[in-house]
């Protein structure tokens, strides 16, 4: 089992994304759970995908479109 606490847990024992009210941030067996270093490996794959398909320039979402993550090697 994995040590790390889900990256959408939150102090009070709350998840940040669903409406449950008891969350201990240890649950795998959540659909939504990610540590925080799965959820930077998703973001960078996504938003290499995004530039791959020029979508970029046309962000809404953020005023640096398409930054990668510190964490993300080559």
């Amino acid at each position: 089992m994995n040590n790390e606490k889900c990256r959408f847990s939150s102090y009070g024992g709350y998840c940040r994304i669903l409406s449950v009210k008891s969350c201990d941030g240890m649950n795998e067996d959540c659909p939504f759970y990610k540590t925080e270093k799965q959820f930077r490996e998703s973001a960078d794959r996504a938003i290499l995908i995004n530039r791959r398909k020029c979508r970029c320039e046309s962000c809404t979402y953020t005023t640096k479109p398409c930054q990668l993550s510190v964490f993300y090697k080559k």
